[in-house]
């Protein structure tokens, strides 16, 4: 963030930011087997810890990205 405050082609500083990313599976999805009583409706097979930093990675590098395009393109129009 202090890279982006820093630029020439930034017109105004962000305060504070905060994004939510969508994550992997934390439960298992569930299926209504009758009224009131609810079963796992199959297993997920995934590494949670690696799966969710996954998410987290992927997430970052999104929103990391639109800063970059971003600063890029008000630079090309300076050009």
């Amino acid at each position: 963030m202090s890279r982006y405050h820093g630029q020439a082609t930034t017109l105004r500083s962000i305060p504070y930011t905060h994004v939510r990313t969508i994550s992997n599976w934390l439960h298992s999805p569930v299926i209504q087997v009758k009224s009131g009583e609810w079963a796992i409706y199959r297993d997920v097979p995934e590494d949670y810890v690696n799966g969710y930093a996954y998410a987290i990675a992927t997430g970052s590098a999104l929103v990391m990205s639109l800063f970059q395009d971003r600063c890029l393109h008000r630079e090309s129009e300076r050009a």
